[in-house]
């Protein structure tokens, strides 16, 4: 299935949209100050989108919809957005049957909202089954419908909601299953103008980035001797004011240029106290100054390297290419060099661009760190046509025999 670029960004427009309106409804019935933090289409692992709720950090409630598009829609609430979200719902001293049915019940409201937008545009009803609590889920009790066979991604429309300035919040993911999602994307209309995109690729190339990212903390871990753990990746479609919203805070990190099929820019990113402890881990002997002093800034970029190498060179495999790329740059400020990293990459006149992000933590050292690759979209649209999804499973071998 090809999906055009054009189509994306009218939907995810539309997503959007629908997150203002549950955004409203969830002020409106407890009285918090929300925001959308984000709005994007994601092809993400269906594994970790359960993650959180089989650790028990987050709760989720569960929606079938039904009609031209049908799908599943999941709305999640961290532990403590849950608590305070309940508190201004029921009494304190209601049973826990009750607290969860005032959270169905402020679920069922919000994702009325969401989807009010996708029946006008789509000019007719959809149906939306009663609110079920997920008290033990999995990929498969949430009807999560992958790209293909060959995959554990799939598409989502995911919108992340703050409250009360609180970053964990309340997120709605949009999962639509793959023949109605081909058939609404088929109806937007583009003149032909618009980059397709092979989805079952884009979601074999998502697999891939996620173990990218396992190599990459495999090698931070062997150069630290700190375990280093992959916790989130994917690839995904967001507008470009939101790539860099999200930087709450002074960022330090790294920059690479990598050339080939697909050429762009990797990006590392850290907070500056994570910073701080990853490169004290890495130094033999005690920095010599406040803050982050050369020698912080030396091993980050050497980490940084070590990193690269780890997320980019299983692309060269995979695509039968050369992905080189630059020695890393220590940069202070991240949020205007990434800003300006996407404007030139994705020029001036586009208003989404493809981001490909993971997340990597340690627990014996309070470190946290982002890594984001921003692609050419028509080169990675060209890196996915040279992609056979059905080789997939042998990646491990000669490169001359995947494709």
């Amino acid at each position: 299935m090809n999906v055009d670029i054009k189509a994306l960004e009218e939907f995810n427009l539309l997503a959007r949209e629908g997150a203002e309106e549950a955004t409203e409804a969830l002020s409106t019935m407890t009285n918090v100050d929300a925001a959308i933090d984000v709005a994007k289409i994601t092809v993400v692992d269906r594994r970790d989108i359960v993650r959180d709720l089989e650790d028990g950090t987050y709760e989720g409630v569960k929606f079938r919809i039904d009609g031209e598009l049908s799908g599943t829609v999941l709305v999640t609430f961290s532990q403590e957005s849950s608590t305070a979200l309940t508190d201004s719902l029921v009494p304190s001293s209601a049973d826990e049957s009750l607290a969860r049915s005032s959270l169905e019940e402020l679920a069922n409201v919000m994702v009325g909202g969401f989807m009010a937008g996708w029946g006008d545009y789509l000019e007719t009803g959809l149906g939306m089954s009663p609110p079920t609590y997920l008290q033990s889920p999995t990929p498969e009790t949430l009807d999560l419908d992958t790209a293909s066979p060959e995959t554990e991604s799939l598409l989502v429309f995911r919108s992340d909601i703050s409250w009360n300035d609180r970053v964990a919040g309340i997120d709605i993911y949009l999962a639509p299953d793959q023949g109605s999602l081909e058939s609404v994307l088929g109806s937007v209309d583009d003149a032909g103008d618009g980059t397709l995109l092979a989805l079952d690729k884009l979601s074999v190339f998502s697999d891939l980035t996620k173990e990218g990212t396992e190599r990459a903390a495999e090698h931070a871990s062997t150069m630290s001797g700190v375990e280093t753990y992959a916790d989130v990746s994917g690839i995904s479609f967001t507008p470009i004011d939101d790539i860099t919203s999200h930087l709450d805070g002074s960022y330090v990190g790294t920059t690479v240029e990598f050339g080939g099929t697909p050429s762009g820019t990797l990006v590392i990113l850290f907070d500056e106290a994570s910073a701080t402890n990853i490169a004290e881990a890495l130094l033999p002997m005690e920095p010599d100054g406040d803050g982050l002093t050369d020698m912080h800034r030396s091993a980050i970029e050497e980490l940084g390297n070590v990193m690269t190498s780890g997320f980019i060179d299983g692309w060269a495999n995979v695509l039968q290419s050369s992905v080189e790329h630059t020695p890393p740059e220590y940069v202070d400020d991240m949020e205007m060099e990434l800003l300006q990293i996407v404007t030139d990459q994705l020029g001036p006149f586009q208003t989404h661009g493809f981001v490909i992000e993971s997340t990597m933590r340690t627990e014996a050292v309070d470190f946290e760190c982002e890594i984001l690759a921003v692609p050419n979209e028509e080169e990675l649209s060209t890196a996915l046509d040279s992609l056979l999804v059905e080789r997939k499973a042998e990646t491990s071998a000669d490169s001359d025999d995947l494709f």
